[in-house]
């Protein structure tokens, strides 16, 4: 029911249904990686969309759902984004969500944690309303644009050339120079051996489309932790013919390097951010 409005019947005997678990453990897989890439971008520590094999040191890749949800918990800045005032808020709204998984993992139904049908229906509701605002993050977040802003771009074979960022001097080829990566499309953190793939694709790419285009390899480093990424440097494009590439390769965004500025530009062409490249 919405308001007056009857939206449908629900039955005890729909709920028992292993179609309807089937959805719901799906729907909270989704819920993980999605907090996952969030947790990553509000943090800058990568994160893979699945966990990895848990390790004992407690390595970021092997994260349960209980050890994520504890670490979103505790970061002010993307609770609020979640529109939760309080870490107890949030607790709240995912309290019983790791039992939940785990029952419907194992082929049993939501009534076996609810036996209420009303009380299911409202566990199942809360889902959907934190899933469907982790969407709408991960399709637009303010606080990206700022992380792309902060970005350091540096030699990746001379760690001296520093082409934004703290102690930014001239720029070793004529501006506007665009830098784009092929890595960790869309915040999704890929691994080591995918990335470096996709990193030679884009050089390929490059050196076919563009034989005149002058490049050198780069990467962008987070001022607040441990993200990086490899990308390309290069001069003689235009700002359309780098777009058109960062959409070939699912990037979010370019960096368009002039004398003074970094300018942020989407790949919908709309600058997010300039900011000065000397810091």
């Amino acid at each position: 029911r919405s308001g007056s409005e009857l939206l449908g019947v629900l039955t005890r005997h729909d709920l028992a249904s292993p179609v309807v678990s089937a959805y719901l453990l799906a729907r909270i897989l989704g819920l993980e990686q999605g907090l996952r890439r969030l947790y990553g971008s509000f943090s800058h520590i990568p994160l893979p969309d699945e966990p990895e094999e848990p390790d004992p040191s407690g390595e970021a890749g092997g994260w349960s759902l209980a050890t994520l949800l504890n670490k979103v918990e505790s970061l002010p800045s993307l609770l609020k984004a979640l529109d939760h005032k309080s870490r107890n808020s949030f607790h709240s709204a995912t309290s019983g969500m790791i039992r939940l998984r785990n029952h419907l993992a194992h082929g049993r139904s939501i009534l076996t944690l609810s036996s209420r049908p009303v009380e299911a229906v409202e566990r199942i509701n809360n889902l959907d309303l934190l899933i469907t605002k982790i969407r709408q993050l991960l399709e637009e977040r303010e606080n990206l644009w700022e992380v792309f802003a902060a970005t350091e771009i540096i030699g990746l074979e001379n760690s001296t050339l520093i082409l934004a960022g703290k102690g930014a001097a001239a720029l070793p080829l004529p501006p506007p120079i665009h830098v784009i990566t092929a890595q960790n499309p869309h915040e999704r953190v890929l691994t080591d051996i995918v990335n470096n793939k996709r990193h030679q694709l884009l050089h390929n790419y490059l050196k076919m489309r563009f034989p005149k285009a002058e490049l050198v390899e780069v990467i962008g480093k987070s001022c607040s932790g441990p993200w990086a990424e490899t990308g390309w440097a290069i001069s003689g494009l235009s700002r359309l013919d780098a777009l058109a590439i960062a959409y070939r390769f699912q990037q979010r965004a370019i960096f368009e390097l002039t004398k003074d500025d970094v300018i942020v530009i989407g790949a919908d062409a709309v600058i997010r951010r300039t900011i000065p490249r000397l810091r």
